[in-house]
């Protein structure tokens, strides 16, 4: 994942898409939702049950540390480019 120039992380999508087309594309491009569900609350995570929520970071092991990587380089991003 570190040769990738940029990397966005989904919960960030508005941000992380507002960094990438002026930082790397060079010119502003318009956040477009689809598909959203229209009774959660934006910005809010889901409710799990957190049972549920071991279980699924346990069998989606690999997986989670691929997003923790991501939110990682995110980070580093933003720390370097001076936002915290």
């Amino acid at each position: 994942m570190s040769r990738f120039r940029f990397v966005g992380v989904s919960e960030h999508y508005e941000s992380d898409l507002d960094y990438f087309s002026k930082n790397v594309l060079g010119e502003k491009l318009q956040a477009m939702s689809v598909n959203t569900n229209p009774d959660k609350p934006a910005g809010q995570a889901y409710q799990i049950d957190s049972t549920l929520r071991r279980k699924i970071k346990r069998y989606h092991r690999k997986d989670m540390l691929l997003y923790g990587k991501a939110v990682e380089l995110r980070n580093a991003r933003l720390r370097y480019s001076g936002v915290s």
